[in-house]
């Protein structure tokens, strides 16, 4: 047996037309469900997201701070190690010509700036 619906969507203009209905009313479920299960549309959730974006922005300023100091630190040690490493080759040269000039060793004095050999004569 046939139903009144049916019988009625048989004819072509009826049947375009119940199917717009049915996009249609699935459309406006579906919008409803997202806007009312998925999109913040309160001032409180607006309020919220605002919290969390002011906490995330005081975040990014903390861990910016944090590198930039970490910069500032690396960059005094290197300074630090570039003077040592200054202070240690003036010794060293001052060490090798007083080794030198009392005649300690028989090896002839080895320019530390431009030496690239680790090995030492005999």
């Amino acid at each position: 047996m046939v139903s009144v619906l049916e019988r009625r969507c048989l004819s072509p203009e009826m049947n375009a037309g119940w199917t717009e209905f049915e996009n249609a009313a699935t459309y406006e479920y579906a919008r409803k469900f997202v806007e009312k299960n998925y999109r913040p549309k309160t001032e409180d959730d607006k309020s919220k997201l605002d919290t969390q974006l002011d906490s995330m922005k005081s975040t990014v300023d903390s861990l910016k701070k944090q590198i930039e100091d970490l910069r500032k630190a690396n960059e005094t040690f290197q300074s630090e190690t570039k003077a040592q490493t200054e202070r240690m080759f003036v010794n060293m040269k001052w060490i090798m010509s007083a080794m030198d000039r009392v005649k300690m060793s028989n090896v002839s004095l080895a320019d530390f700036e431009k030496s690239t050999n680790s090995e030492i004569p005999e």
